[in-house]
């Protein structure tokens, strides 16, 4: 259960860096 909220915590760090690319 802990690897999904590390996936949802990388994908928003992710999309963040995506975005104020």
């Amino acid at each position: 259960a802990r690897l999904l909220s590390l996936g949802l915590i990388v994908a928003g760090i992710i999309g963040l860096k995506l975005s104020t690319h």
